[in-house]
């Protein structure tokens, strides 16, 4: 039993597919929870991703059960909880539907600290904003786990995230304050102030303060010093973003959608790089991130 979609601007819809048989580093999942994110709307409005291949589950988020073992597989084993990216272009790795394929480098037991609801959140927003942190030709800042992590100066560099109350936010602040920076400044919404301390903010300014405003307490806390900035919602206007940057240094600001930013509104002497952490060539980060 699955649930699909037919195509554009149609409700999703009950219906059944072969239960697909794994292949070489794959396994059968029986899924609990399948976690949905913002594409997963835009599959249904406009085939984002999915294009002509109808009808076809979706949900790329898993929580599920291991049934079957693939070829070659011995990092896991049937009856083993597991949590995960599918594959948003092929229906068989997708979570709306009783059993699917799962590629193992994508996938990775449940932690005893988490709930399964918790971890249904995870995978997509987690992965995400650790690419845009630490993925080498977004940021330039190395993962911890690398040795070249274990020599940069975290606690001496700034980081601001736009839409800290997110999900995508959340992980952001929790992903900074694992790797050690110092500064975490959270742009968000005042009535998230308390809970976003407790995840690692070190700074909170509220959203709903005028750019001008928003860009002369990021000055207050950073002077003229902030070289990273992520913004964690999706945004079509991502100029406040690059106002907050560095006027005199290079810094880059990483989206996770495209925007427009109005480049009359900045005073950019060295200017700044726009980035986003989609891209299938982060496949090395993205495996290592269930580990």
């Amino acid at each position: 039993k699955s649930i699909v979609g037919n195509r554009t601007w149609q409700p999703r819809g009950p219906g059944t597919r072969p239960i697909p048989t794994p292949g070489p580093n794959e396994v059968l999942v029986k899924m609990t929870i399948a976690g949905l994110n913002p594409h997963d709307q835009l599959a249904r409005d406009i085939a984002f991703f999915v294009g002509e291949h109808v009808p076809t589950p979706f949900g790329i988020d898993f929580v599920g059960v291991v049934n079957a073992l693939g070829p070659h597989v011995s990092t896991f084993n049937v009856g083993d909880a597991v949590f995960g990216n599918g594959d948003m272009f092929v229906g068989d790795y997708m979570a709306t539907q009783e059993y699917a394929i799962m590629d193992v480098n994508f996938m990775g037991r449940i932690p005893a600290s988490i709930t399964q609801d918790e971890a249904a959140t995870m995978p997509l927003n987690v992965l995400t904003m650790y690419i845009a942190l630490f993925y080498p030709s977004i940021h330039a800042i190395p993962l911890p786990l690398t040795p070249e992590g274990k020599s940069f100066d975290y606690k001496n560099t700034p980081l601001a995230i736009i839409g800290a109350g997110s999900k995508c936010g959340h992980f952001a602040i929790q992903l900074a304050r694992w790797a050690g920076f110092g500064t975490i400044i959270a742009i968000a919404g005042k009535t998230k102030a308390e809970h976003l301390r407790e995840l690692g903010a070190t700074h909170l300014i509220d959203r709903t303060l005028s750019d001008d405003e928003i860009e002369a307490e990021v000055c207050s806390i950073v002077g003229d010093d902030l070289l990273h900035v992520c913004t964690a919602v999706l945004a079509k206007i991502q100029t406040l973003g690059a106002r907050i940057l560095s006027k005199n240094k290079k810094g880059t600001l990483v989206t996770v959608t495209h925007g427009e930013v109005d480049e009359t509104k900045l005073n950019k002497r060295a200017g700044y790089e726009l980035r986003h952490p989609h891209a299938a060539e982060k496949r090395e980060l993205s495996v290592m991130l269930p580990r």
